[in-house]
């Protein structure tokens, strides 16, 4: 099939008949595989067990408005129940959730299942995300991508590669830095495709420092979750260091680690580049306190300890696969009307330079310049935030009419797709109402999706006050995006 029946199919949809959104991507992907469908009929062919008709039924009523957010759900689901994908990834559950997922693909409510108790943690949820391949191109050729053979077959490679050099990481000379020879190396868009003559994958500051004395005439470059776009990584021939397990994002699929994190193996959690320690609040400042956390900590792992300890950045990335390394080092993460990015609200940051040294920067000006160095600078093995008091989030979130929730100062230049009679007033008010939640409330976010004639506005600000406190999100809430997963 190509882009342009592709593109014709979709375009023939009618876009009047779905006037409200559906607070799920299943919503939009119905309709997408219902354009796909409309153009040929390769799906049939390729996968004969997948439910066609049931597809069809559900798209309409999505476009129709005729379904709602879990039944939606449990209907995608009951689409694929047939295929050996599916088939796979249930197998691999335990007994517990195996019992939920059949109970509600058999039309038990949501609300019911999680009240019964809910725990995920036992998913395999590294297979869950691209269910129909993986990320990796050459895996389709070299593993296979369903239940454990994938990793198997990795972990077999890596243990019969010879004349792996030796690095340590401890003075006593008893822990040897984990290395692997002549792995490729593929980032997470798959569009940079390279092969390092060695990547290691370091747990101590002075196993990196031992590492760079080793190769001194070596370019050596580290990677994360490797979502960065550009060729920014090791090249071939070059040493790659990686702060994530290469069992994580080189054997299967990338780790939906959110919510999940304690399915992190226990010598990934040690080590001082994944580590967070914090520091008593300074005199006079009982509202602020600082926070050392290692190159390899990733958002969540920050979050698990933010509502531990009651302190958070005020400003984060929604992504769990990145690690702190990735995210100061780019220094595009963060900032609007009321904030900065990321980056300003370190107060030192630690690195290894060139000669494999230990160096730290705390001179403010000295800091801009380091933390935009990607990477020119060293490897950065620990920054220090200036963390505030956690707050609560007053949300309110609201599903608006696309015209009404970011509104134009000239109606006219409206498509007519999404435009809706109104007042003078009743627009002026809107902007009024747009205006100051842009301008003054502590989050903002507008989210519109392709053929829906409404927006999410979810938009909010913070008190100290926990009164009426609840927790987000709710059991129900969470099943579904776990089955969503």
């Amino acid at each position: 099939m190509t882009l342009t029946q592709v593109s014709t199919a979709l375009c023939q949809i009618n876009t009047y008949q779905a006037p409200r959104i559906i607070s799920t991507p299943f919503a939009l992907l119905s309709i997408l595989l219902l354009g796909l469908i409309a153009a040929s009929h390769p799906l049939a062919d390729v996968h004969p067990t997948v439910d066609l008709d049931l597809l069809r039924q559900l798209a309409d009523g999505v476009r129709s408005d005729r379904i709602g957010s879990e039944d939606a759900t449990r209907a995608l689901c009951q689409v694929f129940e047939d295929t050996f994908t599916f088939e796979v990834l249930h197998g691999q559950l335990n007994s517990d959730l195996k019992a939920k997922v059949s109970a509600f693909l058999s039309g038990t409510p949501a609300d019911d299942i999680a009240a019964k108790g809910f725990d995920p943690t036992p998913a395999p949820l590294s297979l869950h995300r691209h269910p129909f391949g993986g990320r990796v191109p050459d895996a389709h050729k070299k593993h296979h991508l369903f239940g454990g053979h994938a990793r198997a077959k990795v972990e077999e490679t890596i243990d019969t590669l010879e004349h792996r050099p030796i690095v340590y990481e401890d003075h006593e000379r008893t822990m040897i830095m984990e290395v692997y020879a002549d792995i490729p190396f593929l980032n997470w868009q798959q569009n940079v495709q390279t092969r390092p003559a060695l990547t290691f994958v370091p747990s101590t500051v002075l196993g990196l420092q031992n590492l760079i004395k080793a190769y001194p005439h070596r370019r050596i470059r580290c990677s994360g979750y490797r979502h960065t776009r550009s060729d920014f990584f090791a090249e071939d021939g070059d040493i790659l260091v990686s702060f994530v397990s290469l069992h994580y994002v080189a054997s299967v699929l990338p780790e939906m680690i959110s919510m999940f994190s304690d399915r992190i193996n226990e010598a990934e959690l040690s080590g001082e580049l994944r580590s967070v320690q914090t520091f008593p609040p300074r005199a006079g400042q009982p509202d602020t306190q600082r926070v050392r956390v290692g190159v390899a900590v990733t958002p969540e792992e920050l979050r698990e300890w933010a509502i531990a300890d009651g302190w958070s950045l005020p400003v984060d990335v929604t992504a769990d696969e990145v690690t702190t390394g990735g995210i100061v080092g780019s220094m595009c993460h963060g900032s609007g009307f009321a904030h900065k990015s990321i980056n300003d609200y370190i107060r030192s940051v630690e690195y290894v330079d060139v000669n494999g040294v230990v160096q730290s920067i705390t001179d403010a000006k000295e800091l801009h310049a380091a933390l935009g160095c990607f990477g020119l600078m060293g490897i950065i093995t620990h920054i220090t935030y200036e963390v505030k008091k956690m707050t609560f989030a007053v949300m309110q979130p609201r599903k608006v009419k696309t015209m009404l929730a970011v509104p134009p100062p000239d109606p006219s230049h409206v498509p007519e797709a999404l435009f809706v009679e109104t007042s003078p007033d009743e627009l002026q008010e809107a902007i009024v109402d747009f205006e100051r939640r842009a301008a003054q409330d502590h989050y903002t976010e507008w989210s519109w999706f392709s053929y829906q004639s409404d927006v999410l506005v979810n938009t909010w600000s913070t008190v100290a006050d926990s009164e009426g406190e609840e927790d987000y999100t709710t059991p129900t809430q969470t099943f579904l995006q776990w089955i969503a997963a």
